[in-house]
């Protein structure tokens, strides 16, 4: 009778579970691009001999008669006539470091790769075991050695292949009975809503057979029930092993934990969601430094049962993680991190899975387990991917680092990073003929500050200060993305942009078009759904991600029509240069919005500096006290206080936010909450050099719309979806500016929409004809 488990392992991966321990490190956790050790490996073997031969590919199989493992790696370079096993580890730290933090788990692959060769040619007993650390820049070598013979091999691989086999058969016998579990889940509602049971079964198809899927459905439709259910559904029979949900907001991370929690309420599902590490960290400072925290001191010896104790809770939110931490002395982080290797269901932002500096290779799980990827607030993808293949440098961060480095020959670096960005901006000035002590401006290259950038970051492994300051931290850190950036950049998908102020130099290394590693990620998945209420024209958002093929499906309201009355109002402008002359117009739309009903109201502006205008505007006109307003910067209590002043009911708010912020997307208002929502102006963003290169780039089909216009309209149906949550609501939809009256802009606005053109004088009438037809 064969094994009851049957899966394939990466050696890499089983010496990683099975022999990491020691301490959390930030300064070695951030390792040269994959391009970048590929070209040194080749460089450093060209003079290997005639019998050596370079990746081999190994493979065997190990069973413990419960357990089967398939075996698999690719070895470096190896001489099977002199018995040398090579592993190359390309890094710029300084190389005992690096062997000291990591090297157990280095040497244990090595010992595996050659463990494998000797169950291959029992011929030979005898092996010489070479790992070699590589300087990619001077193609420098630091040598770590040992002899083992065929036995002591074996030894090792049967003792690794045990450990793992024993948690392979836990997680085997965990999902069996999951997948029991949810084979039979039901819809947690009596019924569906209109077109919601189509919606299910598109997403269960996608999932279960793979593929991809883009859908749009009003906000408070039940786009994440919508998405989870079927998904789970296909999770219990067994079309896909593990889910991952990505939200990039708080808000929609917590309702897909309470969807998930309404539809698995026990413990047969493994739950985990990713709280950001300045968040969750126990220290002042998120350092991972062990020097400075014992939670990082020591992590990966004392991580398995605090691993092992918070798989048993199930539902791994932040509370159990963080007391599960404390009572082990862990990271809570890492720790969170570590259990998601073994979750059916792990929760978190967009940047585990996109950002190629903080991606979670652990999503995978320990057999490159087969994902469904559900992507919520797709319409922020672009943007977000964007961010996280973009960066900058700046010399003030720079200088002010530089006060603190003791190291003198990293101070000697740093002060050779200044004169490169000094001279930078003086050639960018004279060749530009720009205001020396203010410009912006394309620039083509900035090769000398990169290579000098990359010297600093070499000398500050070195220096003592590098963890305990917060300054020097960051410096290191923009260094370190520095030079992945410069890994992937090309002159076609990015841009460099220099910016001056006084003495200071801003250096930005910035995407234009992230279509193409969005696809290549996106790829690395069995099934990914992308959803939002705000993906119109699909065309267009199949072109930002880079799935022209994909399918889509545009999901109707369940709400009835008649119940939203949306009116637009376009004799308000609200150009930057009509603002003032029209702000006696605009409150009085406001105002008659909130006299047309007795209720709540939020008003929806496009900038800070606008919504501070109108809010002092309606307060000197209309008095302050049921006035609530979003400020910069607002702590999570403000935040928290601001929400409730829509909930108590003591008296009607009015309250002004800014679109695109914290209260005009994403967040879910109890029933009857609001009355009226006023849209003021379409958000167009201010032009700038980035929005104009992405608008060169992708040309007169798709470049102004995918640049300006649809971030703006986005922006606009997402504040105004704050409104309409249940069948039981209704309300008013104000648009005040004249632009949503023009058709170029009406394809980005719901079809459900029966958009009302009104002038601001007859805005009581027209509101207070809705209001009678609702009574």
């Amino acid at each position: 009778m064969g094994a009851a488990v049957r899966l394939k392992v990466a050696v890499r991966s089983l010496a990683q579970l099975t022999c990491r321990s020691g301490d959390i490190h930030f300064r070695y956790d951030d390792g040269t691009d994959s391009r970048e050790g590929i070209d040194t490996q080749k460089r450093l073997q060209r003079d290997r001999g005639p019998t050596y031969e370079r990746e081999m590919s190994v493979k065997d199989t190990w069973s413990d008669g419960i357990v089967e493992l398939e075996l698999a790696g690719r070895v470096d370079g190896c001489d099977l006539a002199s018995g040398i096993v090579e592993e190359f580890k390309t890094t710029r730290s300084e190389a005992e470091r690096l062997h000291a933090y990591a090297g157990g788990v280095h040497l244990a692959q090595l010992r595996l790769y050659a463990a494998l060769l000797a169950r291959a040619h029992p011929e030979r007993t005898d092996w010489r075991l070479r790992l070699l650390y590589c300087d990619p820049d001077t193609d420098a070598v630091t040598p770590f050695e040992e002899s083992l013979d065929a036995a002591e091999l074996e030894q090792f691989l049967q003792r690794c292949c045990r450990a793992l086999a024993r948690a392979l058969a836990d997680l085997h016998q965990h999902r069996e009975r999951r997948n029991a579990k949810l084979a039979g889940l039901q819809f947690p509602h009596a019924t569906f809503r209109p077109a919601q049971r189509d919606l299910s079964a598109a997403v269960f198809r996608t999932v279960r057979d793979g593929g991809a899927l883009l859908f749009e459905a009003p906000t408070g439709s039940g786009k994440t029930l919508g998405a989870l259910f079927p998904t789970l559904l296909a999770l219990g029979r067994g079309n896909v092993d593990r889910v991952v949900f990505l939200s990039s907001r708080t808000t929609g991370q917590s309702s897909a934990e309470a969807t998930v929690d309404r539809l698995c309420s026990d413990d047969s599902v493994r739950r985990v969601t990713i709280v950001a590490k300045a968040k969750i960290c126990f220290m002042p400072e998120p350092v991972c430094d062990p020097e400075i925290c014992e939670f990082a001191r020591g992590y990966y010896d004392r991580s398995a049962p605090a691993i092992a104790e918070l798989l048993a809770v199930g539902t791994m939110a932040r509370d159990a993680i963080e007391r599960i931490a404390m009572a082990h002395r862990v990271c809570p982080f890492e720790l969170s991190l570590d259990a998601a290797v073994w979750a059916d269901i792990v929760i978190c932002d967009y940047n585990y899975v996109f950002d190629p500096v903080v991606r979670l290779k652990r999503l995978a799980g320990v057999t490159n387990d087969r994902i469904a990827l559900l992507i919520d607030e797709a319409h922020q993808l672009g943007d977000r991917v964007r961010d996280a293949l973009s960066t900058r440098l700046s010399r003030s961060l720079l200088g002010r680092a530089r006060k603190l480095i003791s190291d003198t020959f990293a101070a000697k670096r740093a002060a050779a990073l200044d004169r490169r960005l000094t001279q930078l901006r003086r050639d960018t000035v004279r060749a530009g003929e720009l205001d020396p002590n203010s410009f912006e401006c394309r620039i083509e290259r900035a090769d000398g500050v990169v290579k000098a950038a990359e010297d600093l970051l070499e000398a500050l492994t070195s220096e003592a200060n590098a963890a305990r300051d917060p300054t020097i931290t960051e410096l290191t850190f923009a260094l370190s993305r520095l030079m992945r950036v410069a890994g992937w950049y090309d002159a076609e998908r990015f841009a460099i942009f220099a910016r001056g102020d006084g003495r200071d130099i801003d250096i930005e290394w910035r995407c234009i078009d992230p279509s193409a590693a969005i696809a290549e990620t996106l790829a690395d998945y069995r099934a990914h759904v992308r959803f939002s209420a705000t993906v119109t024209p699909f065309e267009l958002t199949g072109r930002a991600h880079g799935q022209p093929d994909a399918r889509t499906l545009r999901v109707p309201s369940p709400f009835s029509a008649e119940r939203l009355g949306v009116f637009a109002v376009p004799d308000v402008g609200t150009l930057y240069r009509q603002r003032s002359a029209s702000l006696p117009r605009l409150i009085g739309a406001i105002r008659s919005m909130v006299d047309a009903r007795r209720g709540n109201y939020l008003v929806a502006l496009p900038s800070f500096e606008y919504l501070d205008l109108a809010a002092a505007a309606y307060a000197a006109a209309f008095g302050a006290t049921s006035l609530v307003r979003q400020a910069r910067g607002m702590s999570e209590s403000a935040r928290a206080d601001f929400l409730c002043a829509f909930t108590s009911r003591a008296h009607p708010i009015v309250g002004f936010a800014v679109m695109g912020g914290l209260f005009t997307e994403s967040i879910d208002l109890p029933e009857g909450a609001l009355a009226g929502i006023a849209v003021v102006g379409i958000g167009l963003p201010p032009p700038s050099l980035e929005r104009n290169a992405i608008e060169a780039h992708f040309g007169e089909s798709h470049g102004r719309m995918l640049a300006y216009e649809q971030p703006a309209l986005s922006r606009v149906v997402q504040s105004a979806g704050r409104l309409i949550r249940r069948e039981s609501d209704c309300g008013v939809v104000c648009l005040i500016d004249p632009r949503f009256v023009a058709p170029a802009y009406r394809d980005y606005l719901p079809s459900e929409w029966r958009i009302v053109r009104t002038q601001a004088e007859r805005l009581p009438s027209a509101l207070a004809a809705f209001w009678r037809t609702v009574e």
